[in-house]
């Protein structure tokens, strides 16, 4: 068998790389919020994505400049809100935006 492409999981025994949602011997999707490592076995992977985080498709990405992720199991970036910013990834809160 090969090992489960990142952000799907595999039945023990799959043999495939390329997921079909009506055959369970080839991998399928994870859960939405899920983080699923390349080798999971289940459909929640290891856990709830991470904060700082979101996991639209069962694979971990880092919240992008102009969002955060302030909370484990995010499916899609916050957007940060008039009057605050965040210039890097991977953030948990935005800054308040300085007065001028």
């Amino acid at each position: 068998p090969v090992p489960c492409p990142p952000g799907q999981y595999c039945q023990p025994g799959t043999a495939v790389s390329r997921g079909n949602m009506r055959n369970f011997s080839a991998p399928q999707p994870c859960a939405e919020s899920m983080y699923c490592p390349e080798g999971s076995e289940s459909p929640s992977g290891v856990g709830s994505c991470p904060r700082g985080h979101y996991c639209p498709f069962g694979v971990r990405l880092a919240c992008p400049a102009g969002a955060f992720c302030p909370r484990d199991g995010l499916s899609s970036p916050i957007v940060c809100e008039p009057g605050f910013f965040n210039g890097m990834v991977g953030q948990v809160r935005c800054t308040a935006c300085p007065r001028g």
